[in-house]
Protein backbone atom coordinates (compact mmCIF):
# COMPACT_ATOMS: atom_id res chain seq x y z
CA UNK A 1 0.00 0.00 0.00
CA UNK A 2 1.50 3.03 -0.98
CA UNK A 3 0.52 5.69 0.83
CA UNK A 4 2.90 8.58 0.66
CA UNK A 5 3.55 8.39 -3.76
CA UNK A 6 3.43 12.70 -3.31
CA UNK A 7 6.13 14.08 -0.35
CA UNK A 8 6.28 18.06 -0.18
CA UNK A 9 8.60 19.51 2.12
CA UNK A 10 8.93 22.56 3.77
CA UNK A 11 12.32 24.31 3.78
CA UNK A 12 13.27 27.28 5.64
CA UNK A 13 16.56 28.17 4.28
CA UNK A 14 17.98 27.22 7.61
CA UNK A 15 20.65 24.19 8.42
CA UNK A 16 17.60 22.60 9.64
CA UNK A 17 16.52 22.02 5.89
CA UNK A 18 19.07 19.11 5.80
CA UNK A 19 17.11 16.94 8.71
CA UNK A 20 14.49 17.13 6.54
CA UNK A 21 15.96 16.41 3.61
CA UNK A 22 17.27 13.43 4.66
CA UNK A 23 14.54 12.36 6.68
CA UNK A 24 12.07 12.78 3.35
CA UNK A 25 14.73 10.32 1.46
CA UNK A 26 14.12 7.95 4.13
CA UNK A 27 10.22 8.38 3.88
CA UNK A 28 10.76 7.93 0.25
CA UNK A 29 13.05 5.29 0.04
CA UNK A 30 10.86 3.39 2.95
CA UNK A 31 7.16 4.29 0.46
CA UNK A 32 8.81 4.33 -2.65
CA UNK A 33 7.60 7.30 -3.28
CA UNK A 34 7.66 9.00 -6.53
CA UNK A 35 7.33 12.54 -6.28
CA UNK A 36 9.45 15.33 -3.64
CA UNK A 37 8.12 18.75 -3.82
CA UNK A 38 10.13 20.79 -1.95
CA UNK A 39 8.70 24.55 -1.25
CA UNK A 40 10.69 27.42 0.20
CA UNK A 41 8.29 30.64 0.97
CA UNK A 42 10.67 34.08 1.53
CA UNK A 43 8.60 35.95 4.09
CA UNK A 44 5.83 38.22 2.16
CA UNK A 45 7.41 42.03 2.66
CA UNK A 46 6.26 45.21 1.28
CA UNK A 47 8.94 46.71 -0.99
CA UNK A 48 9.11 50.57 -1.79
CA UNK A 49 7.71 51.74 -5.37
CA UNK A 50 10.69 53.43 -5.81
CA UNK A 51 13.51 50.45 -4.97
CA UNK A 52 11.16 48.19 -7.47
CA UNK A 53 11.20 51.19 -10.32
CA UNK A 54 15.29 51.27 -9.45
CA UNK A 55 15.92 47.41 -9.56
CA UNK A 56 12.59 45.29 -11.40
CA UNK A 57 14.55 42.19 -11.28
CA UNK A 58 15.33 42.91 -7.22
CA UNK A 59 12.95 39.88 -6.32
CA UNK A 60 12.94 37.57 -9.31
CA UNK A 61 16.67 37.03 -8.54
CA UNK A 62 16.17 36.70 -4.59
CA UNK A 63 14.13 33.78 -5.42
CA UNK A 64 16.30 32.12 -8.29
CA UNK A 65 19.00 32.87 -5.91
CA UNK A 66 17.57 30.76 -3.25
CA UNK A 67 16.55 28.32 -5.60
CA UNK A 68 20.24 27.69 -6.80
CA UNK A 69 21.15 27.70 -2.76
CA UNK A 70 18.42 24.80 -2.17
CA UNK A 71 18.89 22.58 -5.32
CA UNK A 72 22.84 22.24 -4.08
CA UNK A 73 21.75 20.88 -1.15
CA UNK A 74 18.60 18.64 -2.62
CA UNK A 75 21.23 17.01 -5.32
CA UNK A 76 23.28 15.63 -2.79
CA UNK A 77 20.68 13.51 -0.89
CA UNK A 78 18.37 13.37 -4.25
CA UNK A 79 20.67 11.70 -6.57
CA UNK A 80 19.03 11.46 -9.81
CA UNK A 81 18.34 7.82 -9.97
CA UNK A 82 15.38 7.49 -12.92
CA UNK A 83 12.98 7.03 -9.98
CA UNK A 84 12.33 10.07 -8.12
CA UNK A 85 10.90 13.05 -9.28
CA UNK A 86 12.56 16.02 -7.44
CA UNK A 87 10.84 19.54 -7.89
CA UNK A 88 11.68 22.56 -6.20
CA UNK A 89 9.79 25.81 -5.95
CA UNK A 90 10.42 29.39 -4.28
CA UNK A 91 7.91 31.63 -3.56
CA UNK A 92 6.90 34.84 -1.48
CA UNK A 93 4.42 35.12 0.71
CA UNK A 94 2.49 33.92 3.70
CA UNK A 95 4.02 30.63 4.50
CA UNK A 96 0.92 28.83 6.25
CA UNK A 97 -1.19 30.15 3.27
CA UNK A 98 2.17 28.80 0.54
CA UNK A 99 2.16 25.64 1.78
CA UNK A 100 -1.61 24.69 1.63
CA UNK A 101 -2.29 25.79 -1.63
CA UNK A 102 1.28 24.05 -3.38
CA UNK A 103 0.26 21.32 -1.28
CA UNK A 104 -3.42 21.17 -2.83
CA UNK A 105 -1.80 22.01 -6.64
CA UNK A 106 -0.05 18.88 -6.18
CA UNK A 107 -1.91 16.83 -4.54
CA UNK A 108 0.09 15.70 -2.03
CA UNK A 109 -0.06 12.34 0.29
CA UNK A 110 2.32 14.05 2.71
CA UNK A 111 3.51 17.38 4.43
CA UNK A 112 7.25 17.13 5.70
CA UNK A 113 7.79 20.07 8.39
CA UNK A 114 10.40 20.70 10.58
CA UNK A 115 10.27 22.01 14.74
CA UNK A 116 12.92 23.50 15.66
CA UNK A 117 11.79 23.18 20.01
CA UNK A 118 13.15 27.48 20.39
CA UNK A 119 10.13 27.66 23.58
CA UNK A 120 7.77 25.44 24.97
CA UNK A 121 4.46 25.13 23.73
CA UNK A 122 5.42 26.52 20.47
CA UNK A 123 4.77 24.77 17.56
CA UNK A 124 2.22 26.90 16.24
CA UNK A 125 2.54 27.05 12.43
CA UNK A 126 2.50 22.92 13.00
CA UNK A 127 -0.96 23.09 15.15
CA UNK A 128 -2.12 25.10 11.96
CA UNK A 129 -0.69 22.88 9.42
CA UNK A 130 -2.70 19.49 11.40
CA UNK A 131 -5.98 21.28 11.38
CA UNK A 132 -5.86 22.55 7.94
CA UNK A 133 -3.70 20.22 5.25
CA UNK A 134 -5.94 18.28 3.63
CA UNK A 135 -3.04 14.88 3.44
CA UNK A 136 -1.20 13.13 6.33
CA UNK A 137 1.48 15.58 8.08
CA UNK A 138 5.08 14.80 9.38
CA UNK A 139 6.58 16.41 12.51
CA UNK A 140 10.18 16.32 12.62
CA UNK A 141 11.95 18.11 15.67
CA UNK A 142 15.22 19.57 15.24
CA UNK A 143 18.23 16.99 16.34
CA UNK A 144 16.16 13.96 15.70
CA UNK A 145 18.09 10.55 15.06
CA UNK A 146 16.99 9.52 11.50
CA UNK A 147 15.57 5.65 12.03
CA UNK A 148 12.44 4.18 11.93
CA UNK A 149 12.84 0.89 13.91
CA UNK A 150 10.10 1.50 17.02
CA UNK A 151 7.02 3.09 16.15
CA UNK A 152 4.09 4.07 18.58
CA UNK A 153 0.72 3.95 17.40
CA UNK A 154 -2.37 6.06 20.00
CA UNK A 155 -5.71 4.12 18.50
CA UNK A 156 -9.05 4.35 19.26
CA UNK A 157 -10.80 1.61 16.95
CA UNK A 158 -11.68 4.64 14.64
CA UNK A 159 -11.04 4.94 10.80
CA UNK A 160 -8.35 6.94 11.32
CA UNK A 161 -6.50 4.57 13.66
CA UNK A 162 -6.84 1.62 10.62
CA UNK A 163 -4.97 4.15 8.37
CA UNK A 164 -2.22 4.73 10.79
CA UNK A 165 -1.94 1.34 11.21
CA UNK A 166 -2.18 0.29 7.96
CA UNK A 167 1.03 2.80 6.94
CA UNK A 168 3.10 1.54 10.38
CA UNK A 169 2.54 -1.78 9.33
CA UNK A 170 4.20 -1.36 5.37
CA UNK A 171 6.79 0.45 7.45
CA UNK A 172 7.46 -2.33 9.52
CA UNK A 173 7.63 -4.59 7.05
CA UNK A 174 9.86 -2.42 4.73
CA UNK A 175 12.23 -1.99 7.42
CA UNK A 176 12.08 -4.72 10.61
CA UNK A 177 10.63 -1.99 12.47
CA UNK A 178 9.08 -2.96 15.80
CA UNK A 179 4.86 -1.60 16.29
CA UNK A 180 3.78 -0.61 20.05
CA UNK A 181 0.02 0.01 19.89
CA UNK A 182 -1.50 2.01 22.80
CA UNK A 183 -4.84 2.35 23.89
CA UNK A 184 -5.35 5.00 26.39
CA UNK A 185 -9.24 4.38 28.28
CA UNK A 186 -10.92 5.98 31.06
CA UNK A 187 -13.53 4.21 33.69
CA UNK A 188 -16.86 6.25 32.97
CA UNK A 189 -18.05 8.07 36.23
CA UNK A 190 -20.99 5.32 36.85
CA UNK A 191 -19.13 2.53 36.68
CA UNK A 192 -19.89 1.50 40.47
CA UNK A 193 -23.88 0.95 39.21
CA UNK A 194 -22.15 -2.20 37.11
CA UNK A 195 -22.10 -3.49 40.70
CA UNK A 196 -18.13 -4.21 39.42
CA UNK A 197 -15.50 -2.14 41.42
CA UNK A 198 -13.43 -0.09 40.00
CA UNK A 199 -10.15 -2.47 39.03
CA UNK A 200 -13.38 -4.89 38.01
CA UNK A 201 -14.71 -2.50 35.43
CA UNK A 202 -11.18 -1.60 34.18
CA UNK A 203 -10.35 -5.26 33.45
CA UNK A 204 -13.62 -5.44 31.41
CA UNK A 205 -12.91 -2.33 29.41
CA UNK A 206 -9.38 -3.61 28.42
CA UNK A 207 -10.54 -7.11 27.63
CA UNK A 208 -13.14 -5.15 25.25
CA UNK A 209 -10.54 -2.95 23.66
CA UNK A 210 -8.53 -6.19 23.17
CA UNK A 211 -11.32 -7.76 21.35
CA UNK A 212 -12.03 -4.13 19.16
CA UNK A 213 -8.16 -4.67 18.33
CA UNK A 214 -8.49 -7.68 16.44
CA UNK A 215 -11.34 -6.36 14.75
CA UNK A 216 -9.41 -3.48 13.84
CA UNK A 217 -6.36 -5.45 12.57
CA UNK A 218 -8.37 -8.08 10.51
CA UNK A 219 -7.24 -7.05 6.86
CA UNK A 220 -3.94 -5.53 8.04
CA UNK A 221 -1.10 -7.40 6.86
CA UNK A 222 1.50 -7.92 10.29
CA UNK A 223 3.10 -10.94 9.50
CA UNK A 224 6.49 -10.91 10.27
CA UNK A 225 6.04 -7.90 11.69
CA UNK A 226 7.15 -7.24 15.72
CA UNK A 227 3.96 -5.93 17.08
CA UNK A 228 2.95 -5.00 20.81
CA UNK A 229 0.16 -4.09 22.21
CA UNK A 230 -0.03 -1.37 25.05
CA UNK A 231 -3.29 -0.53 27.34
CA UNK A 232 -3.24 2.29 29.73
CA UNK A 233 -6.17 3.37 32.00
CA UNK A 234 -6.53 7.41 32.32
CA UNK A 235 -8.09 8.62 35.19
CA UNK A 236 -7.57 11.98 34.20
CA UNK A 237 -8.31 14.10 31.01
CA UNK A 238 -4.44 13.97 29.95
CA UNK A 239 -5.04 11.25 26.90
CA UNK A 240 -2.21 12.77 25.05
CA UNK A 241 0.52 13.47 28.24
CA UNK A 242 -0.17 9.66 28.43
CA UNK A 243 0.42 8.27 25.19
CA UNK A 244 3.70 11.19 25.33
CA UNK A 245 5.43 9.62 28.21
CA UNK A 246 4.54 5.76 27.25
CA UNK A 247 6.67 7.37 23.98
CA UNK A 248 9.53 8.09 26.32
CA UNK A 249 9.51 4.88 28.13
CA UNK A 250 9.72 2.84 25.16
CA UNK A 251 11.55 5.02 23.28
CA UNK A 252 10.61 5.12 20.19
CA UNK A 253 11.55 6.27 17.06
CA UNK A 254 8.58 8.43 16.21
CA UNK A 255 4.57 8.44 16.67
CA UNK A 256 1.98 7.93 13.97
CA UNK A 257 -1.55 9.03 14.99
CA UNK A 258 -5.14 9.05 12.95
CA UNK A 259 -6.19 12.83 12.65
CA UNK A 260 -9.97 13.88 13.38
CA UNK A 261 -9.84 16.54 11.07
CA UNK A 262 -13.16 18.78 11.47
CA UNK A 263 -15.68 15.80 12.44
CA UNK A 264 -16.67 14.44 15.63
CA UNK A 265 -16.39 10.97 14.39
CA UNK A 266 -13.82 9.65 16.85
CA UNK A 267 -12.96 10.48 20.51
CA UNK A 268 -9.54 11.82 20.88
CA UNK A 269 -7.82 12.84 17.88
CA UNK A 270 -7.02 16.37 16.14
CA UNK A 271 -8.33 18.74 17.99
CA UNK A 272 -7.30 20.22 20.86
CA UNK A 273 -5.88 16.88 22.66
CA UNK A 274 -3.73 16.01 19.89
CA UNK A 275 -2.70 19.28 19.68
CA UNK A 276 -1.55 18.90 22.72
CA UNK A 277 0.70 16.03 21.53
CA UNK A 278 2.37 18.61 18.27
CA UNK A 279 2.89 21.01 21.08
CA UNK A 280 4.95 18.90 23.98
CA UNK A 281 6.55 16.41 21.12
CA UNK A 282 10.31 17.65 21.50
CA UNK A 283 11.65 14.40 21.36
CA UNK A 284 10.61 12.08 18.67
CA UNK A 285 8.75 12.81 14.48
CA UNK A 286 5.03 13.09 14.50
CA UNK A 287 3.21 11.79 12.07
CA UNK A 288 -0.32 12.88 11.42
CA UNK A 289 -2.29 10.72 9.02
CA UNK A 290 -5.33 12.05 7.36
CA UNK A 291 -7.47 10.64 4.16
CA UNK A 292 -6.41 12.87 1.25
CA UNK A 293 -8.39 15.46 0.55
CA UNK A 294 -10.71 14.89 3.28
CA UNK A 295 -10.05 18.24 5.27
CA UNK A 296 -13.47 19.98 5.10
CA UNK A 297 -13.56 23.75 4.41
CA UNK A 298 -9.79 24.02 3.38
CA UNK A 299 -10.66 25.69 0.27
CA UNK A 300 -12.66 28.10 1.94
CA UNK A 301 -9.53 28.66 4.47
CA UNK A 302 -7.35 29.48 1.92
CA UNK A 303 -10.35 32.35 0.81
CA UNK A 304 -10.21 33.84 4.44
CA UNK A 305 -6.48 34.59 4.08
Amino acid sequence: MNQFNKILIALDNSPMDEELMESAKLISDLNEGREIHFINIIKDFETPGNLLRQFPNIIEGALKERKDQIAQKVNRIFPEDGNTQVKINVVKGNILKEILSYSSQIKSDLIIVGRKNERKGGGILNSRLARRANCSLMIIPNGTVRKVEKILIPIDFSENSIMALQIAAAFGKKNNAKIITQNVYQVPVGYHYSGKTKEEFAKVMEKNAKEDFDKLTRDIDFEGVDLEQVYTQSDDDHIMEDVYQTAKILKVDSVIIGAKGRTAATAIFIGSRAEKLIQIDESFPLIIMRPKGKNAGFIDYLKEL
